[in-house]
């Protein structure tokens, strides 16, 4: 949490706490200098070079941990994504499986764009059978079906065991409930 010193073309300055941290980020040019802006970081550490990766949104660092599996697509291909589409339909597309939305995508080749799906199909597939279980679990446990949708809309389970999600799932209510 800071306040954005200077925007550049594909990265922004972030004072926090008089500290200067360069933080590459899609869309830098919706930052504003001089306004205070919540980003969420990934750490990138090579073997010459440490980057740190910004994010709008948890949601948006998610999307790009999960791309970041992917064979052949690396940071700054996704952040090139980031750049040209929203993340809500960018999930769509993987959830539609639409090869049409990735070939509109600059700098995806038609083999990428079908690897992205490919790759994507069995994380989301994993995702739906995992949200569909704690679906059943919590709601036999008498929480209310709304309660349990928004949490299950707000939450990425990609990559969890099933009772890891759980656990998951029943620590965000207890702290929703502040028990």
């Amino acid at each position: 949490n800071g306040f954005v010193k200077q925007v550049n073309s594909n990265s922004v300055i972030l004072d926090v706490n008089n500290v200067g941290y360069e933080i590459v980020i899609a869309k830098p040019s919706n930052y504003k200098v001089n306004t205070e802006y919540l980003i969420y970081i990934y750490e990138l550490i090579k073997e010459n070079e440490i980057s740190l990766i910004g994010f709008a949104s948890l949601k948006e660092k998610e999307m790009f941990s999960s791309l970041l599996r992917i064979k052949g697509l690396g940071p700054k291909g996704i952040i090139n994504i980031f750049n040209q589409v929203e993340i809500d339909q960018l999930n769509d597309a993987i959830k539609n499986k639409n090869i049409l939305f990735f070939k509109g995508i600059k700098g995806l080749s038609n083999k990428l764009s079908n690897q992205i799906l490919l790759e994507t199909k069995v994380l989301f597939f994993e995702d739906d059978s995992i949200k569909k279980h704690i679906k059943e679990a919590l709601k036999s446990l008498g929480f209310k079906i709304s309660e349990i949708n928004s949490l299950i809309d707000e939450t990425n389970f990609n990559g969890l065991k099933e009772e890891d999600a759980l656990k998951l799932a029943l620590s965000k209510l207890k702290n929703k409930h502040g028990k």
